[in-house]
């Protein structure tokens, strides 16, 4: 129970960190997805019921602060889970490097997915686009990297092993 207060107050931080206009900051950094890393954290090192229902919760909550139609981000999140404890089964992300790798290609998928979901497509060129979702989704794996550095390094709390 501890751990998961812990973690839903770690991703709410997250959520509410990531509502901030950072558009004064970084230009392009209006559409990062902050609490995506504690959802491909979940799924790695906490696969239980309750690692569902906060997934569960933190797409919901943000998605009730971001204005995105409705349960899109906690079926997004839910899917991410879903096909990161998949995909534990056939690879093993222990390391690091194929964490980054796995992060960056879900955030660049959930990117695309979010944009032509809500036909942004349609509204603006797709080089412009692309270059947007690709910086978007570099800057966040690179903001992720010391999370899962510093989660590899504790053993993914209290000495959980990769399952």
């Amino acid at each position: 129970m501890k751990d998961f207060l812990a973690l839903f107050l770690g991703g709410l931080l997250l959520i509410f960190a990531q509502v901030v206009p950072w558009y004064h900051v970084v230009p392009f950094a209006t559409g990062l997805n902050l609490s995506f890393a504690p959802v491909i954290f979940l799924a790695l090192y906490r696969p239980s019921a309750g690692s569902w229902l906060l997934v569960f919760l933190l797409g919901y909550i943000l998605g009730a602060l971001s204005g995105a139609p409705a349960g899109l981000l906690p079926l997004i999140n839910l899917v991410t889970f879903l096909f990161v404890r998949i995909a534990c089964g056939y690879i093993v992300f222990e390391h690091l490097s194929s964490q980054v790798v796995l992060f960056f290609a879900l955030s660049l998928s959930f990117d695309l997915f979010l944009l032509t979901f809500t036909k942004v497509f349609l509204l603006c060129p797709l080089s412009l686009i692309l270059k947007t979702v690709f910086a978007q989704s570099l800057l966040l794996t690179t903001l992720s990297v010391p999370f899962f550095a510093l989660l590899n390094k504790r053993g993914g709390i209290n000495g959980l092993a990769l399952k």
